[in-house]
């Protein structure tokens, strides 16, 4: 499912994904302009190459003001090409310079997210996260660095490849402050035939915000 458009909200869906391109809930623009007031709501993203996926089209033309919300990903980050997680916020754009928050990321569970090992084109494996704010200084693209406030609150990832939470420390830009107050439980392994080590829950805040000027 793509969503290329502005005041669009999705609830209730659930989807699977198959092959490289099967991105389950895929949000970019598709008309040159950046899109914005986008919401996932309570959807279910099941074996896909990518689970929730929030991303730009180019330096300058990407999405900004967008919800997701009670969303369950597991299984989805199966692509053999691109390395990507259970939610991933890729390059956001600015729509514009107000106050408060414009990307909301809240009450989801993202479980069993790990990436092939043949995912980066042979090369080290990474991401496989539950949530991944990637690239928010825009280096990949040359483009700005995104400066809005950004709030990931209790969130549960686990049995996932990487982090429960993740917030690459590689950008360029770093603009703004980041607090995580996590929580974290000792719970048991999944019911499965091969035997895991004992998992360790992360109940995470993040909370992103622009820095005072001084």
């Amino acid at each position: 499912m793509w969503i290329g458009q502005s005041y669009w909200g999705v609830q209730g869906w659930e989807t699977s994904g198959t092959g490289n391109g099967g991105v389950c809930f895929g949000v970019s623009p598709t008309d040159g302009s950046t899109i914005h007031h986008i919401v996932l709501a309570n959807n279910v993203a099941n074996g896909c190459a990518d689970g929730f996926s929030v991303s730009n089209a180019s330096a300058n033309v990407g999405v900004d003001y967008v919800s997701i919300v009670g969303n369950i990903a597991w299984n989805a980050a199966r692509s053999t090409v691109l390395c990507n997680s259970g939610v991933t916020v890729y390059e956001p754009i600015k729509w514009d310079s107000n106050a408060g928050t414009h990307i909301f990321i809240a009450g989801n569970f993202s479980f069993d997210n790990a990436s092939p090992t043949n995912c980066n084109q042979g090369r080290s494996t990474y991401d496989g996260n539950g949530i991944v704010l990637d690239d928010i200084g825009n280096v990949q693209s040359g483009g700005a660095a995104y400066t809005q406030q950004i709030v990931v609150e209790n969130n549960i990832g686990v049995w996932n490849g990487g982090y429960g939470s993740a917030t690459p420390a590689t950008e360029r830009h770093r603009p703004r402050s980041i607090i995580f107050t996590t929580r974290r439980y000792t719970i048991l392994p999944r019911p499965t035939a091969v035997r895991r080590p004992a998992a360790t829950l992360q109940f995470c805040q993040a909370h992103t915000r622009p820095s005072p000027t001084i």
